[in-house]
């Protein structure tokens, strides 16, 4: 099957994309990488009035470290997560290139973008279930300016989030790893195919005898613990914790 007929749009700036959302109505989709939503029109599942194209908005393409903190701007693909070897960078969160490897096919990963999988809140991607795995904050934009949602008041079912219609996903930070803190991917999870539409295998593993106290007494541990059971099948070696 074909896509159903649509305008199409390139904006050059958030700003221009917000206007172009505004003036083609709830039934307009942003588009980045297009991994996710042109499949869905091929099929007719999803048939958008129009598209607003922001692969031209360069401001919107980064990994940067803040601090302690790691921002993700919207259009920062797959593959730039996967190869990023700035000193630093991604100390702390070596889970995302590793995770990034698994992301169907490498034309796949050179196209997609980390923006576009959280706001498709596919529940087998990988950025979607380390998003709520590590607490992430989702910066959305519109036309009354930008603001930030926990990434447990973002996801509220499958393809289903916190987005207005009028809204785009700009930015992703993921707060400093908690202290003494470990997730761990299954051998499972390295083995699968890279065609595979399951999500990656993967739990939060204490460190320190002490972490499993930490975790009753932390509600960010606690949440760590409730996240990976929610979004992933949650699988551990003998002898680790559950």
């Amino acid at each position: 099957m074909k896509p159903a007929s649509f305008a199409y749009h390139r904006a050059a700036s958030v700003g221009e994309a917000l206007e172009l959302l505004a003036r083609e109505g709830e039934d307009a989709k942003v588009i980045a990488g297009g991994q996710s939503l042109v499949p869905l029109m091929a099929f007719r599942l999803a048939r958008p009035s129009a598209l607003i194209d922001i692969n031209r908005i360069a401001e919107l393409r980064y990994v940067r470290r803040d601090g302690d903190a790691l921002r993700i701007g919207a259009l920062a693909t797959h593959r730039d997560i996967e190869t990023n070897a700035e000193p630093g960078v991604l100390e702390g969160y070596s889970i995302l290139p590793r995770a990034a490897r698994f992301i169907g096919h490498y034309p796949i990963r050179t196209r997609g973008t980390f923006g576009g999988s959280i706001a498709h809140a596919d529940p087998t991607s990988e950025w979607c279930m380390l998003a709520r795995l590590l607490d992430a904050e989702i910066v959305v934009t519109g036309a009354q300016g930008s603001r930030t949602v926990a990434s447990s008041d973002f996801f509220r079912g499958v393809f289903t989030t916190a987005l207005g219609v009028d809204e785009v996903v700009t930015e992703v930070r993921f707060p400093a790893p908690a202290p003494r803190s470990a997730i761990s991917a299954s051998a499972r999870s390295k083995e699968r195919s890279a065609s595979s539409s399951s999500p990656t295998d993967a739990w939060a593993a204490p460190s320190h005898p002490e972490a499993e106290a930490r975790e009753k007494a932390s509600p960010r541990a606690s949440a760590i613990s409730t996240a990976c059971r929610a979004w992933v099948t949650v699988s551990a070696p003998a002898g680790s914790a559950p």
